[in-house]
């Protein structure tokens, strides 16, 4: 899988580092991170399916494939 894609979708997840930018630059830097992520840690998730887990996190929701 490259690395610019989200493992869960496959979209690009736009990270900065990937894109040759600063850390600094990133969109996750201020995103809420659920404390359960996926295991599958092939490249950083896009902002859509981490907002995503976010909220299912706070409705209590428990993914099968997380």
């Amino acid at each position: 899988m490259r690395e610019t894609l989200c493992p869960l979708c496959g979209q690009s997840n736009l990270c900065a580092l990937t894109q040759g930018q600063s850390i600094d630059q990133c969109w996750c830097l201020n995103a809420k991170v659920p404390r359960a992520l996926p295991k599958r840690r092939d490249a950083c998730l896009c902002q859509a399916c981490l907002q995503r887990l976010a909220e299912e996190e706070t409705l209590g929701i428990k993914r099968l494939d997380a």
